[in-house]
Formats: C-alpha cells, structure tokens, sequence
C-alpha cells in the first residue's frame, strides 16, 4: 500500500467517530437542541463498548456503545427539555460526570493505563469483493469496518430525510419555529426529545468507533476533544448533512496527515503534529461562523406560554 492509500485509509477511518458524532449532533440542533454534550455521549460509548466487548464480541460491545450514548442523552434530554435547565450548563455538567464516571471506572474495572486489561476485540474489516480491489481508494472505501459504512450511511439518509421527507422537514420546523408547529400539530417536545436520544445514540457510536474500530483499548479521556470538533463541523457544515461530512473529512484528514508525518519521523515535535486538527477546526470556525444557524436553536420551548 503507497503513502497515498494509507493516508486515505487512516483518514476514512479517524473521520468516522467525527461523523458519526456530527450526524446526531446536526439532528438534535436541526430539531433546536443544541449539542455541546456530544463529547459526554462519546466518552461513555468508548468506555461501555470495551466493558462489554471483553466479554462479549466487538458487535455487542459497539451497541452498548450506543445504548450508553443514547442513556447519557436521555439524561441531557429531562434535564433540557423536561427540566428547562439551561441546555450549556446541562451540557457542560453532563461531560464533566462522563470524564470523572469513565476515568473512576477505568481504573476500577479496567486497570491503570498500560494494563493488558485494557485491551478489547476489534471490529473486523469488511472487504466488499471486487471494489476493495479498486486502486488507491479501494482499500479506504470498501474494506473498512461496519460502523464505517453505518456513518456514511447515515449522512446519506439525513441528506434525504431533512430535506425531502415529511418527518424530516416537521422536525426541522420545530427547530425554527416551534410554537408554528405545535398549531400545525407537531409535538414540540416529543420530537425534541427524540432528536436528542438519536444524537446519543449516534455519538455513542462514534466513541464505540474509536475504542473498538480504532484503539482496540480505552484510556481516560480517549475522546480528546472529538465531540467538540464534530460541533464545529456542524458549524462549518452550515447544518447541512452532505456539507458536514465534507467538514468532518477535512478534520479527519487532517488528522491522519498529522499521525502520518509523526510515523514517518518528520522533524516536527509530535506535540505540534497532534495540535494540527484543533487548530484546523478554529480556523474554519471563524471563517464559516456567518451561517446561519436554526432559528430556535438553543431556545427552551414553553407550551403554556402562547404569545
């Protein structure tokens, strides 16, 4: 395999958690709930899917990922919606117990960092006959693992069904303008509500991506940040699904280039390599904020408030 292809296959792969993250967050801010405790979801998802996937298989792990994702977002959800706590303070109050919980628990169950316990099952590669054979871009688009083509998937869905279906564009409604769609018979908190346990579900996910799909092992803090780069690429994306995987493929190959250079011995310290991505994502933040974001986004919605 040439420098191309490798770059190309370890760029594929570190998109996923990213995408797959931004993906549920875009839905949850889409339905005008914002998702800034997408890196909470991750961390517990990485750290459920090594719990179970060491006695289970990788699959079994990657679900309970998700589960532990959708959990933490069901969390988000009474305490936002139902609780109409401020969604930044929830958000931020929620990732702090999702550090401390999987840092406590990975040195009660797992062990200290460096044990053997640590390690997990990968997900297996899944070679599509004949298109992994493909050159250069085979091996990256066609013989990767099932939660790959479950995030590419699931951009390609979203692009349809915000845009083209009923459902989609009922949630989108409420996300702009919720006291509209409740008169039109939308209810309001139950899509809300919905959107967020989706976005859990899909960032828990892309945590389970990273441990058992990536790492094969969990350590405290493995997220490193992802789950705010995927709310960038959300910004960037303008919350729109085909321009936020276009997003998410910039910081994730921004990513592999940096762990490419690192293998490679270049004459950069790998301290700096490793600040590649993060700086990447500030520069496009602030040349991409001027999008305009849904209308509601953020805003608690107060059924018996009628003005």
């Amino acid at each position: 395999m040439n420098d191309v292809s490798t770059i190309l296959v370890s760029a594929i792969a570190l998109t996923t958690p990213l995408l797959l993250a931004a993906m549920g967050g875009l839905l949850s801010e889409r339905a005008g709930v914002f998702a800034l405790a997408l890196e909470g979801y991750m961390l517990v998802g990485a750290f459920l899917a090594v719990i179970v996937a060491r006695d289970t298989n990788a699959y079994i792990g990657a679900i309970a990922g998700g589960i532990g994702g959708m959990l933490l977002a069901w969390g988000f959800a009474e305490l936002s919606i139902r609780l109409r706590i401020n969604q930044v303070t929830a958000a931020i109050g929620l990732i702090t117990l999702a550090s401390g919980a999987t840092t406590f628990f990975n040195d009660v169950i797992l062990g200290k960092t460096g044990t053997p316990y640590q390690r997990a099952p990968s997900l297996p590669r899944l070679e599509i006959p004949l298109l992994s054979d493909i050159p250069v871009i085979g091996q990256a688009l066609f013989a990767q693992n099932i939660l790959v083509y479950i995030a590419y998937g699931v951009a390609a869905f979203l692009a349809y069904y915000l845009t083209k279906s009923h459902s989609g564009m009922r949630l989108s409604s409420v996300g702009e303008a919720p006291r509209v769609a409740e008169t039109r018979g939308i209810p309001v908190s139950t899509t809300r509500n919905g959107a967020v346990l989706v976005s859990g579900l899909l960032a828990g996910l892309g945590g389970a991506m990273l441990t058992l799909g990536i790492l094969s092992s969990f350590t405290a803090g493995v997220s490193g940040g992802r789950g705010f780069i995927a709310l960038a690429a959300i910004v960037v994306g303008g919350w729109r699904p085909l321009s936020v995987l276009f997003a998410t493929l910039m910081f994730g190959t921004a990513d592999a280039l940096q762990l490419w250079m690192n293998a490679r011995g270049m004459d950069v310290p790998p301290e700096i390599l490793g600040m590649f991505p993060y700086v990447l994502a500030m520069v496009a933040l602030c040349l991409f904020v001027s999008h305009r974001a849904p209308g509601a986004l953020g805003v608690p919605f107060h059924r018996e408030l009628r003005g």
